[in-house]
């Protein structure tokens, strides 16, 4: 039986039980005072189950309100929820990048405070696009210290950045170590192998990568070997961290013969996360 059918069929029942209803109505109206009590009984017993249908489906009408506003109620709460989340998400990202700040400017406290040099704090402003890993510029200039010029070192607490280069009134270009103009005196932890540290430009993919040059034929280096500044030259006092041996070729037939030996060299920075640095005015 359809849907249709059902609803005529629970319609006819309802007119039916009214019927009956007003019938009984009516025949307690013309009955004697002692036979409309049973009148009324009859009537009672005859509703009873009509009333007792009304208020169930009265009840499942209500169930179905409340599971509703129920329902409603768990979104609402759910929506609340991913918004609560979304929020500590972001209050959690600004406290990480709090923390991180205040580590390194609290890394740049010590070393400049156990350092024997004499440093000025800046802070990088602009890498250029074009030569984004050559040169960065800083903001600092002539006018904030008389002793500001070029082929100054410039560091941070975790190794060396660079030399600097054009100095204006506000801002000094800095040339990185990994620009190929950019060559440093390298010493060999651990021995007395020194050689020339020399920038190879832009990396065709992933992290720029220092070649270590001239080094002695029969140095003894491996992967891992730590390498610092050597002081030759003048420009790089002694014992600033250059980075670590990445690849270190043993000689080969081609080579065996050469004067020097070359290696590899891992920056000790992240050329492309630089922000706070030094520069070294004098010792």
């Amino acid at each position: 039986m359809s849907r249709r059918n059902d609803a005529a069929v629970n319609r006819f029942t309802w007119y039916a039980v009214l019927l009956l209803i007003l019938v009984l109505v009516g025949a307690c109206l013309f009955v004697e005072p002692d036979s409309k009590r049973e009148m009324q009984k009859v009537v009672l017993d005859v509703v009873s189950p009509a009333i007792s249908l009304f208020d169930r489906e009265r009840d499942f009408v209500r169930e179905v309100r409340r599971s509703f506003k129920s329902l409603d109620e768990v979104q609402k709460d759910a929506s609340d929820l991913r918004e609560k989340n979304v929020q500590l998400t972001t209050e959690n990202a600004v406290l990480k990048n709090f923390q991180e700040e205040n580590a390194k400017l609290r890394e740049m406290l010590e070393f400049k405070q156990a350092t024997r040099y004499k440093l000025m704090a800046a802070r990088v402003v602009s890498h250029d696009p074009a030569n984004w890993w050559n040169t960065v510029l800083i903001n600092r200039g002539w006018t904030d210290s008389d002793k500001l010029q070029s082929d100054l070192p410039v560091v941070t607490p975790r190794g060396l950045v660079g030399k600097t280069g054009l100095v204006s009134r506000n801002v000094t270009e800095v040339i990185l170590i990994n620009n190929q103009n950019c060559r440093v005196s390298g010493l060999v932890e651990g021995t007395r192998d020194q050689g020339i540290v020399i920038g190879m430009g832009a990396p065709a993919e992933g992290s720029p990568r220092l070649r270590m040059k001239f080094l002695p034929r029969g140095a003894q280096l491996a992967v891992g070997q730590r390498i610092f500044t050597g002081g030759a030259g003048g420009v790089f006092p002694p014992g600033l961290f250059i980075g670590t041996i990445l690849e270190a070729p043993p000689l080969s037939a081609s080579t065996e013969f050469g004067l020097y030996r070359e290696a590899l060299i891992d920056p000790a920075l992240d050329l492309t996360d630089l922000d706070e640095l030094f520069v070294i005015l004098s010792e």
